[in-house]
C-alpha cells in the first residue's frame, strides 16, 4: 500500500508486540506488529530525509528514544528525544551534540546510550535514571 512517509529507522518493542518505526516527517509510528494498524504516534523530534535518525525501546517498553536534529541558521544540534508510550506524550529533548547524531546504541541492560555524531564525539548519557 502507498505512504506519504518513508521509513529510516526501525525497532521492535521487547515484547515484539509492536514495531516503532522513525518516518521522515519528524514522526514515530509504533505499528501493532503483523499489521497495519498505528498503535501510537509520537511527534516532536525533527527528522528529515537527510538525517539518520535511529531509535529504540526502554527495556520494559514504557519509553522510546529517537535522535533528533535543530538546524538553524547560527545552530546544529544533535539531541536525543524521549517520549512515555502509553501517553504518547514528549518527556524531554536533550542536547547531546554540536552536530546532527549519526548513531546511538542502547546498553543490553540499562538505559545508558552511547551516541555519535559529525561533530566526531562519542557520549555516554543514562536516560533511566530520570525517568522511572
Amino acid at each position: 500500500s502507498h505512504v506519504s512517509f518513508a521509513v529510516l529507522s526501525m525497532q521492535a518493542s521487547p515484547d515484539k508486540s509492536m514495531l516503532l518505526c522513525c518516518t521522515d516527517k519528524s514522526r514515530l509510528i509504533a505499528f501493532r506488529s503483523k499489521t497495519s494498524f498505528q498503535a501510537r504516534n509520537f511527534y516532536g523530534a525533527t527528522v528529515d530525509s537527510f538525517d539518520t535518525p535511529v531509535c529504540a525501546w526502554s527495556h520494559d517498553g514504557t519509553y522510546v528514544y529517537c535522535t533528533s536534529s535543530v538546524n538553524t541558521s547560527t545552530l546544529l544540534l544533535g539531541q536525543l528525544v524521549v517520549w512515555e508510550v502509553k501517553s504518547q506524550s514528549k518527556l524531554m529533548t536533550i542536547d547531546v551534540h554540536d552536530k546532527n547524531v549519526r548513531t546511538m546504541a542502547r546498553h543490553p541492560y540499562t538505559e545508558a546510550f552511547a551516541t555519535g555524531s559529525y561533530d566526531k564525539a562519542v557520549k555516554v548519557l543514562a536516560c533511566g535514571a530520570g525517568l522511572s
